[in-house]
């Protein structure tokens, strides 16, 4: 049976104004535009007494008109993008401790699903084994910037598209949908932003 996770869409302004987020944000294509290229990443973020560090776990690429993940079989352009945004997040403490910050998560480690228009913050329950480590997920749905965002039909597709790529690249998460916010969720959650 299929454990489905219905995604609430927030703002997060202290994570996405962040100057190591938006330079991330720019290395990224958009994967509605593109046949082609880096289009998301997966950093963790580690907080722990001992140590305090990011890292850019997996890149997320356009192939086939399918989002798939990657961690050795990249293009050239692919491959210089993702040491950019690596060299970004490991080159201090602050991308791991500014993440726990601004999610005002305490838990060892947050990992950030960047893409071009939303974020996904996401942490497991590390005590549990590895065939019901993915029903103890807390996920966080953010929109990355009011100004830049497609119509929301468009956008509600992109991300399930982006989504899927994601549960797809976890053999732990094979009985997991996390299913995208509806057009209607992200037009009345850009109705409510000031203006």
């Amino acid at each position: 049976m299929t454990l489905r996770i219905k995604l609430t869409p927030a703002f997060v302004t202290e994570l996405i104004s962040q100057p190591w987020m938006r330079q991330v944000i720019c290395q990224l294509d958009d994967p509605e535009r593109t046949s082609g290229g880096l289009v998301g990443v997966d950093i963790g973020h580690v907080d722990t007494p001992d140590l305090v560090a990011s890292e850019a776990c997996v890149g997320f690429v356009m192939r086939d008109g399918r989002i798939h993940a990657t961690g050795t079989q990249v293009r050239h352009d692919e491959a210089e993008k993702l040491c950019r945004v690596q060299d970004l997040v490991t080159a201090s403490i602050l991308p791991s401790r500014m993440t726990h910050w601004a999610l005002c998560d305490k838990t060892p480690q947050i990992n950030t699903l960047v893409f071009r228009h939303f974020t996904l913050a996401y942490t497991f329950d590390a005590l549990h084994s590895a065939a019901t480590r993915a029903a103890s997920m807390r996920a966080r749905l953010i929109l990355n910037d009011a100004g830049e965002l497609p119509k929301p039909c468009d956008l509600s597709c992109s991300i399930q598209a982006c989504l899927d790529g994601f549960t797809a690249a976890h053999d732990d998460m094979r009985e997991v949908r996390l299913m995208a916010p509806d057009a209607g969720a992200l037009e009345r959650l850009r109705a409510d932003l000031p203006t």
